[in-house]
């Protein structure tokens, strides 16, 4: 990884605004949560859990039990390349973006602001 030098004060308005003061945090925090299980991951909505199980991924429960975050969304990656895809594909997005939206709604509402 290379590394950016960045300024003291870059890096305190960053961070009073809400934001990491490394661009390299959000690849890193990703990567991070790539093996996390999806069941995890999704813990605080299970019924978009099952939707995706069932309706989207096509498997079951037991299955997806076993599956990371980078598994799910290498199904939908393959999904986005088939006919008629779209609201399945839509759907899936939305359902992996929960988490994410919940916790930037939260950051959104301390720091306030979009």
């Amino acid at each position: 990884m290379k590394v950016r030098k960045i300024s003291l004060n870059e890096r305190l308005k960053q961070l009073s605004n809400g934001y990491p003061s490394d661009p390299e945090f959000v690849t890193s925090a990703i990567h991070s949560f790539a093996d996390i299980p999806i069941g995890a991951y999704l813990y605080d909505y299970p019924e978009e859990l099952e939707i995706l199980t069932k309706q989207i991924i096509g498997t079951t429960k037991e299955e997806m039990e076993r599956l990371s975050y980078k598994d799910v969304a290498s199904r939908i990656y393959q999904i986005s390349h088939m006919e008629r895809r779209s609201r399945a594909l839509q759907k899936a997005i939305e359902i992996l973006s929960l988490p994410l939206r919940k916790h930037h709604d939260k950051k959104k509402y301390v720091y306030g602001g979009s």
